[in-house]
């Protein structure tokens, strides 16, 4: 097994770095964004996979690093050609830096350009504990911008986000391509892979770093493998926090209103006072419209609807 620790080079950003970048786009379970809309690729065609690949476990050979400068990193066999700098490390190939840790079976490092490419069962864990896999993994000469091939996230809570294609910006706006989510388990429990009971499927997911929000395009809710609820504009703030924005529609159909859709409109005043506001369309009564408000004092939660409609008599 061969090691060694690589201080910071002058011309190129050091290996660590595309470990940190991928590591950045593993963290974030629901990421994405472009720029320039007339600039995007060909659509991505496939199904993101959310099962774990099937990756042996390896103990960890490189070098403890002591410094940020430094990078440690071990493999079967590497190479360094001098004349064009480029570092080809094969076989098991590890790298980390301070909590950082990638392993992947083959990396090439161009010293020159400072691109980076990872590829075969590339695993990513960051400090939070999140792990990110993929097939492959290129960055441009920035080193904080590039692109994942089948990437899934498994998150420190369960959770899990695959995508077809995962692109980070060098802004570090992040957009993933045939993306989907899920919360559930997908193993039951003699360990068998299973479809998730529900999952969120999207065209595109955006993260806006700027803005701090995600945005879905041509979202939809699969139940047991079953597209059933479409979700047209479906956005969130990208932390715990709640945003303004429209809520999941409700249908309805009853023998005295008839077909019903409702729309609410959540809007957030404050940390402490909301506003929802939803307009209800009927195919056998006049439309109505229904707020509530919602506030949280010192002395205690209160909470006014209201409902508007019109009719004759």
């Amino acid at each position: 097994m061969s090691w060694a620790l690589f201080h910071r080079a002058a011309r190129a950003r050091p290996f660590w770095l595309a470990t940190a970048s991928g590591a950045v786009l593993a963290a974030c379970p629901v990421l994405a964004q472009t720029n320039d809309e007339s600039a995007r690729s060909a659509e991505v065609t496939g199904q993101p996979d959310l099962q774990t690949p099937d990756i042996v476990p390896t103990t960890t050979d490189a070098p403890a690093v002591k410094a940020e400068d430094q990078i440690g990193f071990a493999a079967d066999a590497m190479n360094y050609d001098s004349d064009s700098e480029v570092v080809i490390a094969e076989g098991n190939v590890q790298m980390n830096r301070e909590a950082i840790e990638m392993r992947s079976d083959k990396v090439t490092w161009d010293r020159k350009t400072g691109k980076v490419f990872a590829e075969g069962n590339v695993v990513i864990k960051n400090p939070e504990g999140d792990t990110a896999y993929g097939d492959k993994i290129e960055l441009t000469d920035t080193l904080r911008d590039g692109v994942v091939q089948n990437l899934l996230v498994v998150l420190d809570n369960g959770s899990r986000l695959a995508a077809i294609k995962g692109t980070r910006f060098d802004n570090g706006n992040i957009e993933l391509e045939n993306a989907a989510y899920t919360p559930c388990p997908v193993e039951d429990d003699a360990g068998c892979p299973k479809n998730p009971s529900w999952q969120i499927r999207a065209v595109r997911v955006i993260y806006d770093r700027a803005k701090n929000k995600i945005r879905y395009k041509g979202a939809r809710v699969e139940i047991f493998g079953l597209p059933l609820i479409p979700l047209p504009g479906l956005s969130h703030p990208a932390n715990s926090e709640a945003g303004s924005g429209i809520l999941v529609p409700e249908i309805r159909l009853d023998r005295s209103n008839g077909f019903e859709i409702a729309v609410p409109y959540y809007l957030r005043l404050a940390a402490d006072r909301d506003i929802t506001i939803t307009p209800h369309i009927y195919t056998s009564a006049a439309p109505m419209i229904e707020g509530e408000f919602r506030a949280l004092t010192d002395i205690g939660s209160f909470r006014i609807n209201g409902y508007a409609t019109y009719g004759s008599l």
